[in-house]
């Protein structure tokens, strides 16, 4: 059996363990928001550019990578 002192301390770890796991889950819902975001601009801005001068603006001018935006402009 767990003494008073343990069960206290385990309780508090069960806290932050709670907590942190809440920010895990919010940050989670926060960075899909973001990739839903950056998909539609750069949907967006691909259509604004001319046939064969897409992936040399986009690596000419994002810090994303051609693999990453196909991610995030997949259709939905």
């Amino acid at each position: 059996m767990s003494s008073a002192r343990e069960r206290s301390e385990l309780q508090g770890l069960a806290t932050e363990i709670n907590s942190e796991h809440a920010a895990v889950e919010a940050s989670l819902r926060t960075g899909l928001a973001h990739a839903l975001r950056a998909g539609e601009l750069l949907i967006a801005a691909k259509s604004l550019v001319g046939h064969g001068e897409w992936l040399s603006g986009l690596a000419a001018n994002c810090a994303v990578s051609e693999r990453t935006a196909g991610l995030y402009a997949t259709d939905r």
